[in-house]
C-alpha cells in the first residue's frame, strides 16, 4: 500500500512538473523597453529571438535620442553616458550616433542682432555668447545678424547677415594629425568667411570643403570667402584672401585654383527652371568665370565688411569712401550701376574676341541687396563695350 501512494505522488509531481515547464515554454512575450526621462523615440528599432521549444518571437524597441535641450534634471545626470553631451575621453563618432548623442564642434564667440540656431530635431533657439554648437545644427542671420563660430579646433566661421549655413560634418580629433580631420559645410544663402587655421591633405580622408546648391570650394588652410547669390542664375563667388582655393563643380570634375588676392565664380542656370528630371544634367550646363585680380582695396574692403564687428564703427582709411558710397563688391559699384567684362578672353588680347569660341562679352547689375544681379550675354554690337581684361563700371545703358 505504501508504495502505491509513494507511486501516485511521484506520478502527480511528474505531471505538474511538465505543465510548469510546457507553460513556461509557451510564455514568448516581449520585453517592454522605454526611452528614459530625459530621451525621445525617435522611431522603432525591431528584432527577432528565441523563446520557448525553440520559437522565433519578433519584438520591438524604441531608438531613443537626447531631448535637445537637456532639461536641467537630465544634466545632472553625467554618469548615464547615454545623454551626457561630453565624455572625458573621446568616444568613436559612430558610437555617439547610436547612442543619440550630439557631437560638439564649437562655440558662439560673437552674435550681433537677429541670429539663430536650427538643431537637427527642428528645433530654433536664439543664440548666446558662449553657446555650444553641434554638428548638423545650422546657423542663420537676418538682414542685420552676424555670427562668429569659433570650431574647437581653432578654425573660425563668420557668417555674415541674411545668410544660412548647416554644420553638415565636422571631424576634429584631438590627436595633432591631419588624417580624419573633416569639414563639410553646406552654404544654403548669403555670405560666409572661413578662417581655415588647421592644415587638410585635401583628401577623402582629410579635407575643409564649402558647398552650395552649384559649386564646391576645398582648401587646406586659408582666409577665404564664399558668397552664394540665387537669381536668374546660381552664382558661388570665391573670394580669397590668404592661401589658395580649388573652386569646383558638383561632380568636382572642373577646377579651378584661386590665389590669394583673386576671386572668380561659378555660374549654372537656377535649379528653379528645371523640372525634377533635368536638375540631374544642370550642373552641366554651368562655367567658370575667369580669375579676375583684386585691387588693394578691394582686398580691405573684403576683409573689413566680413570680418565681426563688436558694435565698432571704426573704417579703414583706404576703404573709407566705398564703404559710404559703394554697396557691391568686386568691383566696387553704387546702386544700379552695372559691370562689363569679358569672359574667356585670350591673355594678351586687346580687344573682348568674342569671334572665337567659349568668349563673351557679359553685363551685371548692382542691386539694392548689394549683390551682383541681371548678369547677361551681350550680343556681338556691344563687344567693345566691355574691356579686354577685368571690369568696367558705369551707368547701365538700358
Amino acid at each position: 500500500m505504501q508504495k502505491v501512494i509513494f507511486g501516485f505522488i511521484f506520478i502527480l509531481v511528474s505531471y505538474l512538473s511538465l505543465d510548469l515547464v510546457q507553460a513556461s515554454s509557451s510564455s514568448c512575450e516581449c520585453p517592454e523597453i522605454k526611452c528614459s526621462p530625459c530621451e525621445s523615440q525617435k522611431s522603432l528599432k525591431f528584432y527577432s529571438e528565441k523563446c520557448g521549444n525553440g520559437q522565433v518571437n519578433s519584438c520591438a524597441k524604441p531608438v531613443c535620442v537626447a531631448l535637445d535641450p537637456l532639461p536641467n534634471q537630465c544634466l545632472a545626470k553625467n554618469k548615464n553616458k547615454n545623454i551626457k553631451r561630453k565624455l572625458s575621453s573621446e568616444p568613436k563618432v559612430e558610437d555617439m550616433k547610436t547612442q543619440g548623442m550630439q557631437i560638439e564642434v564649437g562655440i558662439i564667440s560673437g552674435i550681433k542682432r537677429g541670429a539663430w540656431v536650427e538643431s537637427s530635431q527642428g528645433t530654433k533657439k536664439s543664440l548666446n555668447h558662449g553657446m555650444k554648437i553641434y554638428e548638423s545644427d545650422t546657423l542663420v542671420t537676418d538682414a542685420k545678424g552676424q555670427i562668429k563660430l569659433s570650431f574647437h579646433d581653432k578654425n573660425e566661421l563668420i557668417l555674415q547677415a541674411d545668410s544660412k549655413i548647416k554644420l553638415t560634418e565636422y571631424r576634429s580629433p584631438k590627436k595633432s594629425n591631419k588624417m580624419g580631420r573633416k569639414a563639410l559645410l553646406d552654404l544654403l544663402k548669403g555670405k560666409v568667411r572661413n578662417r581655415v587655421k588647421k592644415k587638410y591633405k585635401g583628401n577623402k580622408a582629410s579635407f575643409f570643403k564649402v558647398r552650395t546648391k552649384s559649386a564646391v570650394a576645398g582648401v587646406r588652410g586659408t582666409d577665404f570667402v564664399v558668397s552664394f547669390a540665387k537669381n536668374s542664375k546660381e552664382t558661388t563667388k570665391i573670394e580669397t584672401l590668404t592661401g589658395e582655393v580649388v573652386l569646383s563643380d558638383p561632380k568636382e570634375v572642373t577646377k579651378l585654383h584661386i590665389k590669394a588676392g583673386k576671386f572668380a565664380s561659378y555660374v549654372t542656370p537656377s535649379r528653379d527652371m528645371f523640372s525634377a528630371d533635368e536638375i540631374k544634367d544642370f550642373v552641366d550646363k554651368g562655367y567658370m568665370t575667369p580669375v579676375y585680380k583684386m585691387s588693394k582695396k578691394d582686398i580691405e574692403q573684403i576683409s573689413f565688411s566680413t570680418a565681426f564687428k563688436k558694435g565698432s564703427h571704426r573704417e579703414i582709411a583706404s576703404a573709407k569712401k566705398v564703404i559710404k558710397k559703394d554697396i557691391c563688391e568686386s568691383p566696387s559699384a553704387q546702386l544700379n550701376q552695372c559691370a562689363w567684362s569679358c569672359e574667356g578672353n585670350p591673355k594678351g588680347a586687346t580687344s573682348c574676341r568674342t569671334d572665337i569660341k567659349g568668349v563673351k562679352c557679359t553685363r551685371q547689375r548692382c542691386n539694392a541687396n548689394g549683390n551682383w544681379a541681371e548678369e547677361t550675354r551681350l550680343p556681338a554690337s556691344y563687344t567693345e563695350q566691355c574691356p579686354a581684361q577685368g571690369h568696367k563700371v558705369g551707368s547701365c545703358n538700358y
